[in-house]
């Protein structure tokens, strides 16, 4: 079946058939996305859900100088996009852009709707997705709150060492909360 990445995604919380998983995938559109592409821009609304097939793409706001800082960074499997922006329609404060070669499948608000109407347990695995995702930014939250760069470093390498292979050191020290420079001595440092 093809785009097994989604596959997996949706039967490690729901049961779907073979025709509801065909069915399904016609509501997604693939684009091949290339290094430094926009998916999504501050001010404007946020037109698709992005699950990420491979590569990385970096959710990430701009400060008052107009430098990235990386609230999130998607790999294979994971969702992008801004919830509230997506289903409210309003403008959102955040980019998303392709931090490295990708494979995405988009969904615009009317196909997920329809999908929700057509294939009603796609609407239960959304629901799945999104406290997935609430999880992940309460984490990010207490993360930023409450860790070190050390201990941030730590866990990202130990869950997500993809990211490594993926992004560069300045995005991953924008992930962590620190200058790309702290973070090369942070790594000299651990070994």
């Amino acid at each position: 079946m093809k785009f097994k990445e989604l596959v997996e995604s949706i039967s490690a919380h729901i049961s779907l058939s073979a025709v509801e998983y065909e069915t399904l995938l016609q509501f997604f559109v693939y684009k091949k996305v290339s290094k430094n592409e926009m998916l999504m821009q501050e001010g404007d609304v946020c037109r698709y859900g992005v699950f990420v097939l491979n590569g990385c793409i970096s959710y990430y706001t701009l400060d008052k100088n107009g430098d990235e800082k990386v609230v999130d960074l998607g790999t294979k499997g994971w969702w992008m996009g801004d919830a509230a922006s997506y289903w409210q329609e309003v403008p959102t404060s955040y980019n998303l852009k392709a931090i490295a070669e990708s494979e995405v499948l988009l969904i615009d608000k009317k196909a997920t709707e329809r999908a929700f109407s057509e294939i009603p347990a796609y609407l239960r695995y959304h629901f799945f997705m999104l406290l997935a995702y609430r999880d992940r930014t309460d984490h990010l939250l207490q993360e930023s709150l409450h860790e070190q760069a050390e201990n941030k470093y730590k866990v990202l390498l130990a869950t997500r060492p993809e990211i490594f292979q993926l992004a560069s050191l300045a995005d991953i020290a924008s992930l962590i909360g620190v200058t790309p420079q702290s973070l090369s001595r942070l790594r000299h440092n651990m070994h």
